[in-house]
């Protein structure tokens, strides 16, 4: 396996981890409508920017 395809799995992981932590801890904690509303955008773009990136680093 070579760096590139390690650092795209390792972001991959790492993301997934995040919208976990995002979308399941947090919002037992604080229940905010409009700050859970702006997470989810913020959310939305970082996954479209990685998932560009990835799949062109991969290819």
């Amino acid at each position: 396996m070579n760096f590139k395809k390690f650092i795209a799995y390792f972001l991959l992981g790492a993301f997934s981890f995040y919208t976990l932590y995002f979308f399941i801890i947090l919002p037992k904690y604080e229940i905010k409508q409009s700050q859970f509303f702006i997470r989810s955008i913020i959310l939305i773009i970082l996954v479209l920017i990685i998932d560009k990136f990835i799949i062109k680093k991969i290819k």
